[in-house]
């Protein structure tokens, strides 16, 4: 089908728009990439834009050769793979329990599940129930507390609602009880709108640095985000530069290997879970 002026004139101005936005999206990237692989002594120049001024990969091995960001690095590795597995779980059991029409106090729990995207307790009860319940000082204060989202619940149950209750009838003709019908049917139908929550909560628990902050008392339980915040915005240069017991002068290059070594893993995942990413949302969101 032939396109007129008129549209041809949109799809050209669409475009252009469109690698706009994608190059501004990422130049920030590719500087500081460039800056990672620059040489310390080239930096005070400022030449550097899209390719390092004098190529150098001294600041990546300063970097993996540092206990402190390598503890940091497998923290926060540990900490997203045990959320996104416990917050998957967690979310599509209660998206499946309030999705069934028979559940006693259904509307209850569907009330008290979006009361909590708008009203919360506030940060100083918050941090008091953390401290009460002993998650100060270990991995589960970086889990358990973002566990729960009612808007992932919402999404799950808007999918669950979806699923023919005849399958369900008839595996519970052949004997089976709900355990069975959840984890043999309804899981295997639900493979993109699990791993679009996965990925959302994964994303989420490698970028948060607030848990680490807040809750963490010793320097090798802080996440890797939050490291760098200490690192870029609190100028403690140290936690970095500190190789083999010896003091050595802050670089910014260092800085930007950092967090392009926290990037990296995020990049690597998401492409195995785009596929799912798209077609999970939309079918979670059809109803709701």
């Amino acid at each position: 089908m032939k396109q007129n002026k008129d549209d041809k004139a949109f799809t050209a101005v669409n475009r252009a728009i469109m690698i706009f936005v994608l190059l501004v999206s990422l130049y920030p990237f590719c500087y500081v990439l460039a800056l990672s692989f620059n040489s310390d002594f080239d930096f005070p120049s400022r030449n550097v834009w899209l390719f390092p001024g004098v190529f150098s990969t001294g600041a990546y091995l300063r970097v993996f050769q540092n206990d402190t960001l390598l503890s940091a690095f497998w923290v926060s590795v540990r900490r997203t793979v045990l959320a996104a597995v416990l917050g998957v779980t967690l979310n599509s059991f209660m998206g499946y329990a309030i999705s069934k029409k028979y559940l006693i106090g259904r509307r209850f729990f569907i009330i008290f599940v979006t009361v909590t995207m708008y009203i919360s307790g506030g940060l100083i009860p918050w941090f008091l129930m953390m401290r009460n319940l002993h998650l100060r000082g270990n991995i589960w204060g970086l889990v358990i507390p973002n566990l729960f989202s009612a808007f992932y619940v919402i999404i799950l149950r808007s999918f669950f609602e979806q699923i023919p209750e005849s399958l369900e009838e008839s595996a519970k003709i052949d004997g089976a009880n709900d355990a069975v019908v959840f984890f043999r049917i309804v899981v295997q139908m639900s493979t993109p709108v699990l791993a679009t929550i996965a990925l959302f909560i994964g994303v989420a628990h490698w970028n948060d640095w607030f848990l680490g902050e807040v809750l963490m008392t010793k320097s090798n339980q802080i996440p890797l985000q939050t490291l760098l915040l200490r690192v870029i915005f609190m100028q403690q240069a140290s936690l970095l530069v500190n190789v083999g017991g010896v003091i050595k002068t802050s670089s910014e290059s260092v800085k930007m290997a950092a967090i392009i070594i926290s990037t990296v893993p995020i990049l690597c995942v998401y492409p195995f879970l785009q596929r799912y990413f798209v077609k999970g949302i939309l079918l979670g969101a059809v109803k709701g």
